[in-house]
């Protein structure tokens, strides 16, 4: 049996938390372009003419 958003907020006694929302982080699209870059060894010019 899983337990429930309403048993994790008691277990770790969080009351400012919203049970109708969803948490999740979104990706920094350009972080990730960053990253990329460097992994195939692109530099910013040739990347933005793209």
């Amino acid at each position: 049996m899983t337990p429930t958003i309403e048993e994790y907020s008691a277990l770790l006694r969080i009351n400012n938390i919203q049970l109708n929302k969803i948490y999740l982080k979104e990706p920094k699209l350009m972080t990730f372009k960053k990253k990329l870059m460097k992994l195939t060894g692109m530099t910013d010019t040739w990347a933005e003419k793209q």
